[in-house]
């Protein structure tokens, strides 16, 4: 690993449990290693879904939510 850059694991909080989102610092910059389209196909969202990033970097506080969009079934509705 490069001099001035180490990596840090950062946990989103999912319905089927916590998954760890590696990212990187270089040179006091953070990036977050997995590319968004891997991201969005790993916890399999669709249009609709959402994806909410918290960051106080004040604080070193981070944060992901994901709100999947629910598809009622008109059939089986009351």
């Amino acid at each position: 690993m490069e001099q001035g850059s180490w990596w840090l694991y950062l946990t989103s909080f999912t319905r089927s449990g916590h998954q760890i989102w590696r990212m990187s610092i270089q040179d006091g910059l953070q990036t977050i290693t997995t590319p968004w389209y891997q991201f969005r196909r790993d916890n399999n969202l669709m249009a609709r879904d959402e994806v909410v990033f918290y960051y106080l970097p004040n604080q070193g506080v981070r944060e992901i939510i994901l709100r999947k969009d629910i598809g009622w079934d008109e059939d089986q509705s009351t």
